[in-house]
């Protein structure tokens, strides 16, 4: 649902959006041109422009990636089981019995 009144984009004002974006938040560019957040971003959105503010990376709100780990991952390493003791490779930390003893349902 829309409303009836639709806001008229100049192409100055998109221009300078898609500049100020760069380096401000949304909230800063739609101070700075007298329009709403969500006006600049869907703005910026239906004109594709991309690659828009990205905080610094000693900011509170950049987002430091964890590291995911494969279950070949090395890291894991192996261990003995806790029924059987046979070696076993580790798919995450928290596995203590080898893929045996869990299928045969020797693990309550």
């Amino acid at each position: 649902m829309t409303s009836g009144r639709q806001m008229e984009w100049k192409q100055e004002e998109l221009k300078l959006a898609g500049e100020l974006i760069k380096d401000h938040t949304a909230v800063k560019v739609g101070k700075i041109l007298n329009k709403s957040k969500n006006a600049v971003l869907g703005v910026l959105y239906r004109e594709k422009i991309k690659n828009g503010y990205t905080p610094s990376p000693d900011s509170k709100h950049s987002r430091t990636h964890m590291r995911t780990r494969v279950k070949s991952d090395p890291a894991l390493g192996e261990m003995k089981c806790y029924i059987c003791s046979n070696n076993f490779t580790r798919a995450s930390r928290f596995d203590r019995f080898c893929y045996e003893c869990k299928r045969t349902g020797r693990v309550v």
